[in-house]
């Protein structure tokens, strides 16, 4: 009778320790897609904030740069969704918020300097593909479609 009520706690000690590894394990795999999907927004909004940095001193238009930004805004306020007490993301929304007040650059009211020198040129070329295919790719968001097909057409490289 003995063995019988100490076999009966070693077994309830392993299910509830069964149950509570699986518990926890549960809780772990929840918190790394978070992080996981944290991470592929805020990948998203630094590319894309990259991109923007390359055309800074490039004529790329209003609504291209408007654009990028939109993006941006997008994948923080997704960020900031899924954690909503992130300092450091709410102060880059206020940032891109701002940003997006007057998202033209004076270099837009000028047109594109093709460059003379042929690494300055495939380096440009590069960014302006890179650029292109961005705008491609958002097509697909419906907050940013309507203005893509204005923003193709307001990259002008005509001076060289």
């Amino acid at each position: 009778m003995e063995s019988l009520s100490t076999l009966l706690i070693m077994a309830f000690v392993i299910i509830a320790s069964v149950v509570g590894i699986s518990v926890i394990q549960r809780r772990e795999q929840v918190k790394a897609k978070l992080a996981e999907q944290i991470s592929k927004l805020r990948f998203r909004a630094n590319e894309a904030d990259r991109i923007l940095e390359n055309f800074a001193n490039i004529p790329i238009g209003a609504e291209s740069r408007e654009i990028l930004l939109k993006f941006i805004q997008l994948n923080l306020s997704k960020i900031q969704k899924l954690s909503p007490n992130n300092q450091a993301i709410n102060a880059n929304i206020a940032s891109i918020n701002q940003k997006l007040q007057a998202p033209s650059l004076k270099i837009d009211q000028s047109r594109l300097v093709i460059p003379k020198n042929n690494e300055q040129l495939k380096l440009l070329i590069k960014n302006l593909n890179q650029l292109a295919s961005y705008l491609q790719k958002f097509q697909s968001i419906t907050k940013l479609n309507q203005k893509i097909p204005l923003a193709v057409n307001k990259i002008s490289f005509f001076d060289c």
